[in-house]
């Protein structure tokens, strides 16, 4: 049988254990990480009028905004919510390469999902985390695991 001291030193994820730089690290990268592969998941399935890849990237932007105010709390979450935000709105602004990657098209030709995916993302972005910066704290604590699970 493991010792409790030792037992209770892990009952916590492997990112809650770190210490405060290394969590913020990981929270950056996370929210890097997410917001890049979010970014063109939405475009999923808007050519058909079916918002499968905005489910995706929402869920996966509110995955990892989750994760970092479990980890970090109020303040873990703004640099989650900084970062993830700075880079969605560098990407539709073009960056880095000059061409934009979520735009607006204004032609009668494609589905409406087409016209707007890219101002959903972007706005949409923000909203769900502004809506997650106002939910209880006791959401996002993780418990602590019992000495007989």
């Amino acid at each position: 049988m493991s010792n409790p001291q030792q037992q209770q030193a892990t009952s916590q994820p492997w990112s809650h254990r770190r210490s405060a730089p290394v969590r913020t690290l990981i929270t950056v990268l996370s929210a890097l990480g997410s917001a890049l592969v979010a970014t063109f998941a939405s475009r999923i399935g808007a050519a058909y009028n079916m918002p499968v890849g905005l489910v995706i990237a929402f869920a996966l932007l509110g995955m990892s905004a989750w994760c970092a105010r479990s980890r970090g709390g109020i303040t873990g979450f703004a640099v989650h919510m900084l970062c993830s935000t700075l880079l969605i709105y560098l990407i539709a602004q073009g960056w880095p390469n000059g061409d934009a990657v979520i735009v607006g098209f204004h032609n009668t030709e494609l589905p409406w999902l087409s016209l707007y995916c890219g101002v959903i993302w972007l706005y949409g972005s923000i909203l769900l985390q502004l809506i997650m910066l106002f939910l209880p704290a006791r959401w996002f604590t993780i418990p602590e695991r019992r000495a007989d699970d």
